[in-house]
């Protein structure tokens, strides 16, 4: 069974790392670990959380998709290259974990819990947490992430707070 959590992430400040083509993934993590490991950002995984996102997604009969990575930085952190520095608005999320093997399927039951609630999802893309040490990304059955589906409140929780 889904074990999910209602979770509101706060507005923060993140470095922004993006990637095209058909592993899109990879060539924003390696623009992540080459901006980041210089400024030791990777050694507090607490204090800068890293989440990805489709951006845009894969679609029919196209290898080609875009992938983008937030890190949470302190605010007053400089851009560098094509590395962005942006305000993230936060929200609220139903959130779940996974491994890498199976996350196509735990997004999909997500998307289903969520809609069994009563929740309806927002157009705010999803986000995929990171949840490992960058040494442990090579085996997929081992590369545990949290799965955050962006959620509207329910309407009798929107109306107990009036």
């Amino acid at each position: 069974m889904l074990e999910v959590e209602i979770v509101r992430l706060k507005a923060m400040y993140v470095a922004t790392f993006y990637g095209f083509g058909e592993s899109p993934e990879q060539v924003a993590w390696d623009k992540l670990l080459a901006w980041a490991k210089p400024r030791a950002l990777l050694d507090d995984p607490e204090a800068h959380p890293i989440y990805g996102h489709n951006n845009p997604p894969p679609s029919d009969g196209n290898t080609k998709y875009g992938y983008e990575l937030l890190m949470k930085v302190d605010p007053g952190t400089e851009p560098e290259g094509d590395t962005r520095i942006e305000l993230f608005y936060g929200g609220l999320y139903a959130v779940t974990r996974c491994t890498l093997a199976n996350i196509h399927r735990t997004w999909m039951d997500l998307y289903k819990w969520a809609e069994g609630k009563g929740y309806t999802h927002t157009c705010t893309p999803g986000l995929e947490k990171t949840l490992i040490s960058i040494e442990d990304m090579t085996d997929p059955s081992a590369f545990m992430m949290e799965l955050y589906l962006s959620i509207a409140e329910r309407q009798e929780q929107a109306g107990a707070r009036k």
